[in-house]
Parts: C-alpha cells; sequence; structure tokens
C-alpha cells in the first residue's frame, strides 16, 4: 500500500514539471490611418463662357503690384462669385503689354456649380476610374504689335515656385579693347584682345537678379607720340572674378528680352605680351607693379531665345603708372543654358 501512494506521489511530481510551448504570428501595423468612402457630385455647367479682363499702368519692376498668380486667383474669385459658381472649367488666361504701355490680363471659362452630393455607386466608381487627365495648357498666336501670353490651369504653384528659382548660366567669349586712362594719357589708344567667361544668374523678384562671372581677359594699351622708338604696345593677361553683379531683365515677349547690370570685379594678372621697337621694356615694368587690378563695371545686353549679345564697360580703380587706370570695353556674343 505504501509502495502504491509513493508511486503515485511520483506521477504526480513529473506531471506538474511539463513544460508547454507555444508559437504565435506578427506582423507590423504601418497604416492607421482613416479611409472615407468617396463622395461624389453632379457638376452642372453653364453653357455660356464668362470672361472677366482688367488693365493697369505700367510700374518700373511692378513695384507695389500684386503678382500674376495673385491677380489671376483674384479674377477667377471674382468670376465665381458673379456667376454664383463653385468651379472655373477650361479656365484660359492672356496677358498682353506693351512697350511701357498699359498691361491687360483677360480670364475666360465656363461657370459650374456642384449639386446632388451623394455616396458613390458602383457605376460612379468605374467611372472615376476611366476618367481622362486634364488638358494641356494651351498656348494663343501672339498678336501683333503686342505680346501674348497664354497660361493654364495645368501650371501648379509647385511648378511656378520651382520656375521663379531656376538658375540660368551664361557662356560668353568675346572681343575687347584696352587702354591706359588719367590726367597724361595723351598718345594712350585702344588695343583690342578678348575675352571668355562663365557667369550664373539667379532671380530675385520683378526681373531683378544676382550672380557672379569668372573667366579671362586681356588688358593693355597701345601708346603712340608719332615717333617711331615711342611705339608702345601692351597687353597682359588676366584671371577675372566678379564676385557681385546685380542686374535687370526685362521680357518684351516669350523670347525677346533686355538686361542691364551692374557688378565689382578684380583681376589677377598671369602674363603679359608686347611690343617695344626701341627695346625699351620699363614701361612694361612699370605697368605691371600692381599684379591686380579691382574696379566696377557696367553693361546692356538683348537676348533672343538663347542666345546673348552684351556690351560692358569696365573701369579699373588701381594705380598703373603713376595716375593711369586701366579702362575696357567688351563686345560678347553668349549662350544662356
Amino acid at each position: 500500500m505504501k509502495k502504491s501512494i509513493l508511486l503515485l506521489a511520483c506521477a504526480a511530481a513529473l506531471a506538474s514539471c511539463t513544460v508547454t510551448q507555444k508559437t504565435a504570428v506578427t506582423a507590423p501595423v504601418t497604416d492607421v490611418s482613416v479611409r472615407q468612402y468617396p463622395t461624389v457630385a453632379d457638376l452642372e455647367v453653364k453653357p455660356q463662357k464668362v470672361e472677366r479682363t482688367e488693365t493697369w499702368p505700367f510700374v518700373p519692376f511692378n513695384w507695389g503690384q500684386p503678382t500674376m498668380k495673385v491677380r489671376k486667383g483674384n479674377m477667377v474669385a471674382d468670376l465665381l462669385a458673379e456667376n454664383g459658381a463653385d468651379v472655373l472649367l477650361e479656365p484660359q488666361t492672356v496677358f498682353t503689354k506693351r512697350f511701357l504701355g498699359p498691361r491687360k490680363l483677360t480670364v475666360t471659362g465656363y461657370a459650374a456649380t456642384f449639386s446632388n452630393f451623394r455616396k458613390a455607386t458602383k457605376e460612379d466608381l468605374e467611372a472615376l476610374d476611366m476618367a481622362v487627365p486634364a488638358h494641356e495648357k494651351k498656348v494663343y498666336n501672339l498678336a501683333q504689335r503686342e505680346t501674348a501670353v497664354a497660361m493654364g490651369e495645368t501650371d501648379s504653384p509647385e511648378a511656378e515656385k520651382n520656375a521663379s528659382k531656376k538658375t540660368d548660366w551664361k557662356l560668353s567669349v568675346g572681343w575687347t579693347a584696352s587702354r591706359a586712362k588719367g590726367s597724361h594719357d595723351d598718345g594712350f589708344s585702344f588695343n583690342s584682345g578678348y575675352m571668355a567667361e562663365l557667369e550664373f544668374r539667379k532671380p530675385i523678384k520683378y526681373g531683378i537678379f544676382w550672380g557672379m562671372k569668372t573667366g579671362f581677359w586681356s588688358r593693355g594699351f597701345y601708346y603712340n607720340d608719332n615717333t617711331y622708338w615711342d611705339d608702345y604696345m601692351m597687353r597682359i593677361h588676366v584671371w577675372k572674378f566678379q564676385p557681385i553683379n546685380f542686374g535687370y531683365k526685362y521680357e518684351l515677349n516669350r523670347k525677346l528680352a533686355f538686361t542691364a547690370h551692374i557688378g565689382a570685379y578684380f583681376d589677377v594678372w598671369m602674363a603679359e605680351s608686347g611690343d617695344s621697337p626701341s627695346g625699351n621694356w620699363d614701361v612694361f615694368s612699370d605697368y605691371n607693379d600692381n599684379a591686380c587690378d579691382v574696379g566696377i563695371q557696367f553693361g546692356l545686353g538683348v537676348e533672343y531665345a538663347r542666345w546673348a549679345l552684351d556690351f560692358n564697360i569696365d573701369r579699373g580703380c588701381r594705380e598703373r603708372m603713376d595716375d593711369l587706370h586701366q579702362r575696357s570695353i567688351s563686345l560678347s556674343l553668349g549662350y544662356v543654358f
């Protein structure tokens, strides 16, 4: 009897030591947002096209005037309010301007109103899947003696924002003429040379831009006091850097534009070449005592499509050979990219 009780006690002890193993499968929750079932509505479109036009005078740099985007949005809002509509369909915007003359903006479209809001049916969902994308932007013909620009609703705010920040790069090569200018510059005349530079321009607002330039130029002069032995032809080759350059770009139409700019530069002497029939090279040494120069550049230009023609005037500020200063002009052809 005692053996039976002992066996039962051992069996109970072994049963209490049983190990149970369970397996579970987990998955992360990646989307806990609440999804809304589509709501659709009917669109009642008025058959007659509506139109609104605003005219305002020319203002330099568009100071104190709303941007084109704001003016366009206000006109669309006024059209909807006048026609008791909710949305303007197929909007077309035409902007015209004359050189230093009035500006005119015209907005046209079809006024439409939402009605019969409802939960989307199966047929509605199938129709939504078959919906075609929005029409592409339309461009109208240019009117004679005016500039016409067509804009469409496909222009997103993000696209306009990116376009306003676009940086233009310009590569230019051209011809230069340089001379030394001062109180005793009799006999000093222009000596021709070259220029090649790379420029970038960043729009600020209202056509104003800023940028920088760098490149290689030739400087120098030609001296002649009507005697063979006193003829000097001097040319130096410099690396030029223009860290400050501000300008204004006036767009006459989508392709033609005029530019004006002013900036500060410095150039560093790299090499020299010249001619002295008398063998007197002292004038070259005197001229190159100042290995660098700083100055101001003024410029005017015209751009057509991606091609640019520029005329610049450089005025050096450091003295060379007593009170002589470097003066240069240049004419260059550039490509904007």
